[in-house]
C-alpha cells in the first residue's frame, strides 16, 4: 500500500458549518462582553464587596462628616443610610432629598432641629405632637405643615404667640378667645382671621393697639369705642 495513503486525509469541513461555527463563537463573545458591561453599569460590581466595609467608603464618610465634601460628590453606589444621616446631621443635606426608605425617625428629628420648615417632608406616620412642637417653637410658620389631628390648642397657641399672622392656620374649632386674642396682641390684622362669634370690644382695642391698620377689620359697631 502507498505510503502516501496509510493515512486518511481528513475531511475539509463543510463551509456551511464552519461558518456556522465561527458565528457561534462570536456570538459567544459578544453575550459574554455584553454581560460584562452590563454588570458595571448596573452597579452589579459592588455586589462582590461590601462598600460600607471598604477603605474608600471610610473615607468619603470621613470627609462629609468633617464638611470637606458633599453628598453630590459621591458616586451614588455609596449613599447609604449611614451616608445619608451624617449629611442631614452636618445640614449639607435637606430631608427632601433624602430617599423615603431612609428617612427614620432619628434622621427627622434631626432634620428639624436644623430646619423646622423640614416637617414638611417627613412622613405622616413619623410626625408626632412633640417633634411638630419643636418644628413650631423654632418656626411658627411650620404649623401649616402640622397634621390637623395633631394641631392641638397647645401648638396653635405657642405658633401664634410667636407669629399672629399664623391664626390663618389654626382650624376654627381651635379658635378660642385666648388664642385669638394672643394672636392679634402680637399681629393686629390678624384680627381679619377671627371668627365673628368671637370678636370683642376688648379684642378690637387690643388689635388696633398692637397696629393702627387692624382697624380695617374692626366691626363698625365696635369702631366708636376704639
Amino acid at each position: 500500500m502507498d505510503k502516501k495513503n496509510q493515512w486518511t486525509k481528513k475531511k475539509p469541513m463543510d463551509k456551511k458549518k464552519m461558518n456556522l461555527k465561527n458565528g457561534n463563537d462570536k456570538n459567544k463573545s459578544s453575550t459574554m462582553t455584553t454581560a460584562s458591561e452590563n454588570c458595571i453599569a448596573n452597579g452589579d460590581i459592588w455586589k462582590t464587596k461590601n462598600p460600607m466595609k471598604s477603605q474608600r467608603y471610610q473615607n468619603m464618610l470621613n470627609k462629609v462628616k468633617n464638611n470637606k465634601w458633599s453628598l453630590n460628590m459621591i458616586t451614588f453606589d455609596f449613599h447609604t443610610a449611614e451616608m445619608y444621616f451624617v449629611a442631614v446631621q452636618n445640614q449639607k443635606l435637606r430631608l427632601r432629598w433624602v430617599p423615603e426608605k431612609y428617612r427614620k425617625e432619628e434622621m427627622c428629628s434631626v432634620a428639624i432641629h436644623n430646619n423646622e420648615m423640614d416637617l414638611v417632608d417627613v412622613p405622616t406616620e413619623l410626625k408626632t405632637e412633640e417633634l411638630c412642637l419643636v418644628a413650631v417653637q423654632n418656626n411658627p410658620n411650620a404649623l401649616e405643615y402640622v397634621p390637623t389631628k395633631l394641631k392641638k390648642a397647645k401648638i396653635c397657641l405657642e405658633a401664634v404667640q410667636s407669629d399672629g399672622r399664623v391664626l390663618y392656620d389654626v382650624p376654627t374649632k381651635l379658635k378660642t378667645a385666648k388664642i385669638c386674642l394672643a394672636a392679634v396682641q402680637n399681629y393686629g390684622c390678624a384680627l381679619e382671621y377671627v371668627p365673628k362669634r368671637l370678636i370683642t370690644k376688648e379684642l378690637c382695642q387690643a388689635a388696633v393697639k398692637n397696629d393702627s391698620v387692624a382697624l380695617a377689620f374692626v366691626p363698625d359697631k365696635f369702631k366708636s369705642a376704639i
